[in-house]
């Protein structure tokens, strides 16, 4: 593997769509297929519990921990599906769930350390956040730093699912 993405859904539909193609034929290179990718995602994780747009090597904006398409927040919301056994991962090792919760716990850490403060008070979040100050960061040409109206609303719907 030299780069893959989880930009506009990418990685986590492909892992979504081998478990259900595993238990629908009890083929196991499908299985092995779902794991690997499951590994990949845990691999790809920064240490702050952020995930970069691209990885291995990523470079430039791809840095950044991407909240922006809902990358990140679709990548906790299957990690939270595999590490509860949730349909189609009930295949998934014990040994391999608990790395995936402590890998949940920690994108949950990361989430509330990169929220932005204005005046002392919790806002929002940025499309981007940069990986080693966790500050808003900006990407492409036309993506400044600014407070993102659709990918809050996304982690927000995600912080209140854990309630």
């Amino acid at each position: 593997l030299t780069k893959s993405t989880i930009d506009n859904s990418a990685t986590t539909t492909e892992i979504r769509y081998l478990s259900r193609i595993y238990l629908a034929t009890n083929i196991t290179k499908y299985r092995d297929a779902a794991l690997e990718g499951i590994r990949y995602l845990l691999k790809a994780q920064y240490a702050n519990g952020g995930w970069p747009q691209f990885w291995p090597r990523p470079t430039g904006y791809y840095t950044h921990i991407t909240y922006n398409d809902n990358a990140m927040v679709n990548v906790m919301k299957l990690l939270r599906e595999v590490y509860e056994r949730k349909s189609p991962y009930t295949y998934v090792p014990d040994s391999l769930a608990g790395r995936v919760h402590k890998a949940f716990d920690k994108g949950i850490d990361c989430i509330l350390k990169t929220q932005v403060r204005k005046a002392g008070k919790l806002t929002v979040w940025c499309a981007q956040h940069d990986e080693h100050t966790l500050l808003p960061a900006k990407a492409r040409a036309y993506e400044l730093p600014s407070l993102s109206g659709q990918e809050s609303d996304d982690i927000v719907l995600l912080l209140m699912s854990l309630l």
